[in-house]
């Protein structure tokens, strides 16, 4: 079983491509605690190799993390009755407030949408990559 830390994980870092290593101020007992949410996610494809189909995904919707959501770290949003895990691609501000804009890992072009705070439901802390029993599991051979 493998564990990887979520935040900053999308595209960036110096002329060469270095980029310090992520780090969260969170404890495992904090994130085993009560106050985070497991779950798998479905087959998209989209955020693979860091996160597939059967991988645990460790959310939080505590207000520590999501206001403090910078480029590079992954979130849930809501899209009508969907909820999507991308990672944050640009933030900004406009007359509305607090915006953003995501990319899946796997996927050539950023979303379309403009994702504001109230759509954001969760940040994403941390994946084990596991053949999933908490939802969507993995099939066999994939």
């Amino acid at each position: 079983m493998c564990f990887g830390f979520l935040k900053g994980v999308f595209r960036g870092g110096d002329a060469q491509g270095n980029m310090p290593s992520p780090r969260m101020d969170i404890t495992l007992a904090e994130l085993l605690s009560s106050d985070y949410v497991t779950t798998t996610v479905q087959n998209t494809n989209s955020m693979e190799p860091l996160i597939d189909i059967g991988h645990t995904v460790f959310l939080s919707n505590q207000p520590k993390h999501l206001n403090d959501l910078k480029t590079g770290d992954v979130i849930v949003w809501r899209q009508g009755s969907r909820e999507i895990i991308h990672s944050i691609t640009n933030i900004g501000t406009d007359a509305k407030g607090w915006f953003c804009q995501t990319q899946g890992l796997n996927v050539k072009s950023k979303d379309p949408e403009i994702i504001r705070k109230e759509d954001v439901v969760w940040a994403a802390l941390g994946v084990l990559w596991t053949k999933g029993d908490i939802g969507w599991a993995v099939a066999d051979g994939d």
